[in-house]
């Protein structure tokens, strides 16, 4: 026996599942915390220093970069979503190692020695030049 769906019944399904589809995958697509939303990267000395930065050169190309203290330096993280840019733990912690990581205190990584916590697991130490 085949039971016949009207086109509307059809359209009308379709509609519930998309609602069902957005109401649950909305916190998933937000960011976990609105404070932590990526900061726009100031690109000229003028703009470094009026937004609270300093213009320095930094790494083996010696490339010109706006350098701020991050919102949320020093906060506990588990990887890199949770902060406005590395999720980092102590030098010495072995990789492999499950941690709680803190949130690095600088918008700039290069130049920089860290090792990065992501999944609220030590990476290893890495130098960034």
């Amino acid at each position: 026996m085949r039971i016949e769906t009207s086109r509307s019944t059809r359209y009308l399904g379709g509609i519930v599942v998309l609602v069902v589809l957005v109401f649950f995958a909305a916190p998933l697509l937000a960011p976990a915390d609105p404070a932590l939303t990526r900061r726009p990267e100031l690109r000229s000395e003028q703009a470094c220093t009026a937004g609270g930065g300093v213009w320095s050169r930094a790494g083996l190309q010696a490339v010109p970069h706006c350098v701020r203290r991050t919102v949320d330096a020093g906060r506990s993280c588990q990887g890199r979503g949770d902060c406005e840019s590395l999720c980092v733990t102590d030098d010495a912690t072995p990789a492999g190692t499950a941690v709680t990581g803190r949130c690095f205190d600088w918008t700039q990584t290069v130049g920089h020695c860290y090792n990065r916590v992501r999944d609220g697991v030590a990476v290893g130490l890495v130098c960034k030049d």
